[in-house]
């Protein structure tokens, strides 16, 4: 890849992009990542870790996508921002695939499906993977907010969330917080904030890691 020893050496890699960029960021930062793993290939050509930085990204795997994508953030071969803002309706997609929609629809598949293999729902459930910087407008009390990497939640958690969560008209997902303008705005709102916390991926990812389940 470089005839360069040295630039070989000291290079990174980063992948960006918004919306349907930012999940083929995070597409393309997974197998990228995933190559120096696979038998036979010279680790030294990929740097690592490399980092995708998405904006305003749909979710683009299950849960499989999610253990694998964890498994390479452990081995410090990825990292991955993932920034939206709080009512972007696009993020929020797709919960399911295809596979599990079917089987909403028809029981008999749905049972089919669960003799075949335990963890269907589990594995046909789509997850975001990373670290979460969610955005919020001008005049909220929290313009950001840090998390983690989603897990699945069995059926009563998320019936007690349901319970538990009212109406919110200001939460209604609104397709213009889906442009690159509400993106810019909020942005600008929490920069010098977020500079002054001084937080870096590195530091982040330091904390992030030892939140997860060895698997």
């Amino acid at each position: 890849m470089f005839q360069d020893p040295e630039i070989k050496r000291t290079y990174k890699l980063y992948a960006t992009g918004h919306s349907l960029g930012g999940a083929l960021a995070t597409l393309f930062s997974f197998y990228v990542s995933a190559y120096s793993l696979q038998e036979g290939k010279d680790e030294s050509l990929i740097p690592a870790p490399i980092s995708c930085i998405s904006i305003a990204s749909p979710r683009v795997g299950e849960g499989s996508f999610q253990a694998s994508f964890e498994l390479l953030e452990r081995k410090r071969k990825l990292r991955h921002l993932r920034i939206y803002n709080e009512n972007d309706p696009v993020p929020m997609m797709p919960k399911t695939s295809g596979k599990m929609i079917w089987a909403m629809l028809s029981p008999i598949s749905y049972l089919a499906f669960k003799v075949i293999d335990n963890q269907f729902e589990t594995k046909e459930t789509f997850q975001h993977t990373g670290i979460n910087l969610k955005l919020r407008k001008q005049g909220e009390k929290e313009l950001f907010e840090i998390s983690y990497s989603e897990k699945l939640k069995s059926k009563e958690e998320e019936s007690a969330g349901k319970e538990k969560n009212s109406f919110d008209q200001k939460k209604v997902p609104d397709v213009v917080e889906h442009m690159g303008t509400a993106y810019c705005d909020n942005l600008r709102n929490v920069k010098n904030e977020l500079k002054n916390k001084r937080m870096k991926l590195d530091e982040l990812y330091t904390y992030h890691a030892t939140s997860m389940v060895e698997t």
